[in-house]
């Protein structure tokens, strides 16, 4: 009886934390994370005249441990003269599920 117990009591466990272990589900959407990004680059003035937003990642928060976040970011458009190219040039936007909003810059 002992065994059977044991047994049980292993498998929930194994159960918990494989559901613990699952992906969450994104904060939210793809494009609406990119939205929010554009409306904070326009009201903090940051200017990406130059820039094309060239990718959107959804990253896991190991820092925080508080689930994804999505990470925008701009670099500079291909069109832009290549002399005057400085090095780096990219911004990099966060956009955390709860609301918060962090800007970075490429070296």
């Amino acid at each position: 009886m002992r065994f059977i117990t044991l047994l049980l009591m292993l498998f929930c466990f194994s159960v918990s934390t494989d559901a613990d272990e699952a992906p969450h589900r994104p904060p939210i959407r793809i494009e609406q994370a990119i939205e929010k990004a554009k409306k904070h680059i326009q009201v903090h003035e940051i200017d990406v005249s130059a820039k094309r937003i060239s990718s959107a990642k959804l990253i896991k928060n190991k820092k925080e441990d508080l689930g994804y976040f999505w990470f925008i970011t701009w670099e500079l458009d291909a069109k832009f003269d290549q002399e005057l190219k400085p090095a780096g040039g990219q911004v990099f936007v966060s956009i955390y599920p709860d609301s918060r909003i962090e800007v970075t810059y490429g070296e």
